[in-house]
């Protein structure tokens, strides 16, 4: 089985977590993603990936064997933000995931937690891969928090110049299905 395979009803999978639901992307989300992308709090820890609504449209509504993207919502059906597992590499069982709470009335509330630890989940027990990486600013205490929860781990730094020029120091952080 796939993340990106059919259940019986012919729908795309939904991952159910204890707060949270993870759900593909559909179109009537893109205006909320793309409001999210454009929010001065978040792109200062996220960064900005999408110039254009048909970029964002595009990325998120066409899953490839390399991406996925899922919609965060609440269980009551809220949209919350978007997580995604990418940079897959079937070869070596490896993949990134990147995870945005966009609703900040929200954050600090184990929501992120539990959408990394719902699609951790999944693809560990649906999938083949082995290991999952993420990178994270140094400074951003709430998601490194987040990642430590569920598990993950710091495998090292990279200090890069950021869009404002400023220099920040990128953790990589990994988790692996054997721990």
């Amino acid at each position: 089985m796939s993340l990106r395979e059919e259940s019986r009803t012919g729908k795309l999978r939904v991952l159910e977590g204890e707060k949270i639901r993870l759900r593909p992307v559909e179109d009537e989300d893109i205006p909320k993603l793309m409001e999210w992308e454009n929010d001065a709090d978040i792109v200062r820890w996220a960064g900005k990936k999408f110039e254009t609504v048909e970029d964002a449209r595009e990325w998120h509504l066409r899953p490839t064997l390399q991406h996925r993207t899922f919609a965060i919502e609440l269980l009551g059906g809220r949209l919350i933000g978007e997580i995604e597992v990418l940079n897959i590499t079937w070869k070596t069982g490896t993949a990134e995931i990147r995870v945005i709470i966009g609703e900040k009335d929200l954050w600090d509330r184990g929501l992120g937690e539990d959408a990394v630890s719902t699609l951790v989940n999944a693809c560990f027990s649906v999938t083949a891969l082995q290991e999952i990486f993420l990178r994270v600013d140094q400074d951003n205490g709430r998601a490194r928090r987040c990642y430590e929860k569920v598990g993950f781990k710091p495998e090292g730094r990279v200090t890069c110049t950021w869009e404002d020029g400023s220099p920040r120091t990128i953790l990589l952080m990994r988790l692996r299905k054997a721990d």
